[in-house]
């Protein structure tokens, strides 16, 4: 009996390929990027970035870290705010949840002509609808500066476990985010601490002061106006 010929290579690739193709998911969500299509997802979370994400048609954004400046172009099915002291504007949106502290977010419209579902559960955090212009300063991926001045004017300090001098010009605003610092602040109209376990001294031209967070420890001469919004804080 003659022995059956061989198959070509070349069919054998193809048979594997479609084998491999069948057992391949149909597709799974992204956590990089600008979202775009519809179940992607884009996590933003850094300190004092200014960035623009295209959420496309139905893209989903995730927004933590501590004073950033972020716009959200598109349509985004749906965006959720755990972080603390950022700004968030959003041209459309179905579903906001903000949980975090301090936080400001201003949407435009709703999806398919409808207002958005709003859960607003962060201490101090505000949500409001408003005009939303077409982007920051920087595109998706710019990042802001780490230490020092922000561009408007005011100053800030992120980071963990620093112990350092913080002198502050014409009646500026501190921004203080992070955990464990602890700080020396001169010549600041009013101190913002975000994070944990920070440590304070204040002078007497700083006359207003905000908490946010927890185990925050600020000591000033004279009477501030304080704002407590986190647990466990201490004010002497």
């Amino acid at each position: 009996m003659k022995a059956p010929s061989p198959r070509p290579r070349h069919l054998l690739l193809v048979t594997a390929l479609l084998a491999l193709a069948a057992c391949s998911p149909e597709g799974t969500d992204s956590d990089s990027g600008d979202g775009g299509k519809s179940g992607e997802r884009t996590v933003i979370n850094g300190t004092s970035e200014r960035r623009t994400v295209d959420c496309g048609s139905g893209g989903e954004v995730s927004l933590s870290g501590a004073s950033n400046s972020v716009t959200l172009t598109g349509e985004c099915a749906k965006v959720d705010v755990t972080g603390a002291s950022n700004t968030l504007n959003v041209q459309k949106v179905g579903t906001l949840n903000v949980t975090g502290a301090g936080n400001t977010v201003t949407w435009e419209e709703g999806l398919d002509g409808k207002k958005p579902k709003v859960n607003l559960n962060g201490a101090g955090s505000r949500v409001n609808q408003g005009r939303v212009k077409g982007g920051t300063d920087q595109e998706d991926g710019g990042t802001g500066q780490e230490d020092g001045d922000t561009g408007s004017g005011d100053r800030f300090v992120a980071g963990s476990e620093r112990r350092e001098k913080v002198e502050c010009e014409g009646n500026q605003v501190l921004t203080v985010t992070g955990s464990r610092n602890t700080l020396t602040v001169r010549g600041c109209e009013k101190v913002t601490v975000i994070g944990t376990g920070n440590t304070v001294a204040a002078d007497q031209d700083t006359t207003e002061v905000r908490l946010i967070g927890s185990q925050n420890t600020l000591s000033a001469p004279g009477s501030p106006k304080v704002t407590d919004l986190g647990t466990g804080n201490k004010v002497n």
